[in-house]
């Protein structure tokens, strides 16, 4: 039962207790926004980002692709598999408590000093206020916060009514199908599920103060599977060991399948099978991932341990430096490729060293970009 897999008064078991390789995936996942929102400043796209250089490369929206297929979906399923972890850990009343400082904090003091200032750099006073106010310049990088928000009020009210029995008879059907259904049919059955997830956005998701609350819908499918994940450890298992041999020819029949019908589509009803690939090569590509971390990182690591500590500072900060560094390389003439990595290189280590400076050694600052 659900309920008694995440009540407060359950003990930690040895299956339960946090993973190494779950650690590293979630800070590097977060850490990829560097790459993800520097690359724009070099993409040949037209309008790609507000600052663009005239020396673009190809290897730009290529990276940038390559990573929106499983950087978020990836990031939500750990942080589902944590929420039940952290409940587990700290009950669920100091769990909803614990979150919604971690996030709601850092969240309003990084809107109103780091992404005020980028939207003051990027247009000046007049436009600068208009655009943080009402073109959801304060939300820019930070939406996944606003979701993560609402996905822990959501357990967090889940725990509480889960004593019903009706409740109990759909996990257990869930127990059921996660036993009986195999890998490969539950990836071709997962994205339909998430279709759902689309569908319910398209009718029901709004706009507000700048944000659209879709995306809270259509991401909530993969923290809903992180959830399972921690509930049915076998199973996160199963996933690590899954085969490459298996998930890789998937992985590119699903992404070519897209990328075929994404061009010659001519009819409305295209775009149902065309969303199905886009999903499939997103839950396939996210296995690979979770195999791949699970085979390299599932290991005690100091230095993954310094760069999870300091991924969330990382990510909360480096807009700032993307928009400086990317400023002075473009009026360098310093483009391409070359370019887009030594922009990278600069932000991620800029926004890293922002943690062990400032963040770890003032408690002011520690809680109020870390929550902590």
């Amino acid at each position: 039962m659900l309920a008694k897999k995440v009540g407060s008064s359950v003990e930690l078991s040895e299956e339960s207790k946090r993973i190494h390789y779950l650690d590293a995936m979630r800070s590097i996942m977060m850490m990829l926004g560097v790459v993800y929102h520097s690359a724009p400043v070099f993409s040949p796209v037209k309008g790609a980002w507000f600052i663009q250089s005239d020396d673009t490369t190809v290897l730009a929206p290529a990276v940038m692709g390559f990573i929106h297929i499983f950087r978020m979906p990836v990031f939500f399923m750990i942080s589902g598999y944590f929420a039940v972890f952290s409940i587990q850990r700290y009950g669920n009343d100091l769990f909803i408590k614990k979150r919604l400082q971690r996030i709601l904090v850092p969240l309003i003091v990084t809107a109103f000093t780091i992404n005020l200032a980028v939207s003051l750099i990027l247009f000046g006073h007049d436009k600068g206020v208009e655009y943080f106010l009402h073109k959801g310049g304060w939300i820019d990088h930070l939406w996944f916060l606003i979701a993560l928000v609402f996905y822990f009020l959501l357990v967090y009210l889940a725990v509480l009514v889960l004593k019903r029995r009706w409740l109990h008879r759909v996990w257990e059907q869930i127990d059921r199908l996660v036993e009986r259904v195999g890998l490969t049919p539950m990836l071709l059955i997962l994205p339909v599920y998430t279709m759902l997830f689309y569908l319910f956005a398209r009718f029901f998701g709004f706009r507000a103060l700048g944000y659209n609350f879709a995306v809270v819908f259509e991401y909530m499918p993969y923290f809903l599977f992180g959830l399972l994940l921690f509930t049915h450890p076998m199973f996160l298992r199963k996933i690590g060991e899954y085969p490459l041999k298996k998930s890789l020819p998937l992985f590119f029949i699903a992404l070519g399948a897209f990328e075929l019908i994404k061009t010659y589509y001519c009819h409305p009803l295209c775009l149902i099978p065309m969303l199905y690939f886009q999903l499939l090569t997103t839950w396939v590509g996210s296995f690979i991932c979770f195999t791949l971390f699970m085979k390299l990182m599932n290991r005690p690591s100091k230095i993954m341990f310094r760069l999870a500590d300091a991924s969330y500072t990382v990510y909360l900060f480096h807009p700032l430096f993307v928009v400086l560094f990317a400023t002075v390389l473009v009026e360098w003439e310093m483009g391409g490729a070359s370019g887009m990595f030594t922009l990278m290189l600069l932000v991620a280590l800029a926004s890293y060293l922002v943690h062990p400076l400032l963040i770890e050694r003032i408690p002011l600052l520690r809680f109020l970009y870390n929550g902590k």
